[in-house]
């Protein structure tokens, strides 16, 4: 779309925070650059000030903005088909998994398209569980491969932990969240940490409750902390305890 004489950074920035909903972001503290164009390695804001894009967005312009041989592809599929469901066949897609394969490491024999990276990796780790019968997935710390839901368990820093309900449970403890049916807002951050806690270990008797009073979140920014009602229950082999922040 065009810009008007009204774009500026300051009403960009509010009509996104308005009415985007953004990920891994506390949503009262966001203050988001606005940029309304780029080339090459930079990118502008509706004032004109040009910034270098040193992380290349998501790592996924690697060959810059707005390449125009990228720019000139697109228009020409979007005028010729923008879109087919996976069940049919087409040649551009059939073309573009020939030159995957062509550079693929040998053995490789097909392309399995996807929506995304995190989408990929979830497809990736459900094949690997059905070739090895294996379960297990093994990450290095800090890592990220994404926000669905083994792609989140799988991830090796903190924002896993709020997520292990998803898919791929740690082995000693995963999380339920009891905050939607109970029709509160549900925590935006699972609180661990420093907390003052107590809990029945026991392998012979049914698993006993303890309140558990969060006094810091788990490592995170500050801003994320619990700002919330909502409760958690933690299940582990032999002990129950229940969360509220």
């Amino acid at each position: 779309m065009e810009l008007t004489p009204d774009d500026t950074n300051a009403s960009i920035s509010e009509r996104d925070r308005t009415n985007v909903f953004h990920s891994w972001s506390a949503q009262r503290s966001l203050a988001p650059l606005a940029i309304v164009g780029g080339s090459g390695t930079e990118v502008w804001d509706a004032d004109g000030r040009h910034y270098l894009d040193f992380s290349s967005q998501l790592v996924n312009v690697n060959i810059g903005h707005q390449h125009p041989r990228v720019v000139e592809a697109i228009q020409k599929q979007a005028a010729q088909l923008t879109t087919i469901a996976p069940a049919h066949a087409n040649a551009t897609r059939a073309r573009a998994a020939e030159l995957i394969l062509d550079r693929a490491p040998a053995g490789f024999a097909k392309v399995f398209f996807t929506n995304g990276g995190a989408d990929a990796n979830e497809n990736a780790i459900r094949m690997a569980r059905l070739f090895t019968g294996r379960d297990k997935v093994i990450s290095t710390y800090r890592s990220y491969h994404g926000n669905t839901g083994a792609a989140i368990a799988a991830t090796g820093d903190w924002r896993r932990v709020p997520n292990e309900f998803a898919r791929g449970m740690s082995t000693s403890s995963g999380l339920t969240s009891t905050a939607a049916s109970s029709g509160r807002p549900p925590l935006s951050r699972r609180a661990s940490g420093r907390c003052a806690t107590s809990s029945a270990r026991s392998k012979r008797r049914a698993p006993s409750r303890s309140r558990r009073s969060c006094s810091r979140p788990f490592p995170a920014p500050p801003e994320s902390s619990c700002h919330h009602p909502g409760t958690f229950r933690v299940f582990g082999r032999s002990q129950t305890a229940t969360a509220s922040c």
